[in-house]
C-alpha cells in the first residue's frame, strides 16, 4: 500500500513535469511567430528611386544651412535677445 505523501509527490512531479513540457512549447511558439515577423524574403529588392536635383546637396551646403541663424527670420528683437543670452550664458554645452 502506498502513503498518501508519495501519491502527492507523484502527482506533483507528474504535474511539474507537464508544466515544464508547456512552457517549453510556449518558448519556442513565442520565438517563433516573433522572428518571423522580422524576415522580408528571399526576393525583396530594393527599388530603385529617382531623387529630383532640387533635393540633392553638397555637404558643404548643408553645413552652412544648418548652421545659420534661423531664428532671425522671424524678424522678433524679443527672440533674438533670449538667443543671444543663453548662447552667452550656456556654462553646460558651448557651441
Amino acid at each position: 500500500m502506498t502513503s498518501p505523501l508519495s501519491l502527492l509527490i507523484r502527482f506533483l512531479s507528474s504535474a511539474l513535469n507537464q508544466v515544464r513540457i508547456y512552457c517549453g512549447m510556449f518558448v519556442v511558439s513565442a520565438s517563433l511567430i516573433v522572428t518571423s515577423g522580422c524576415t522580408l524574403g528571399p526576393s525583396y529588392e530594393r527599388p530603385d528611386m529617382e531623387i529630383p536635383e532640387a533635393f540633392l546637396y553638397e555637404p558643404a551646403v548643408v553645413g552652412d544651412t544648418a548652421n545659420t541663424e534661423w531664428w532671425t527670420q522671424f524678424g522678433d528683437p524679443v527672440l533674438d535677445e533670449l538667443i543671444a543670452t543663453a548662447l552667452t550664458n550656456n556654462y553646460d554645452v558651448k557651441i
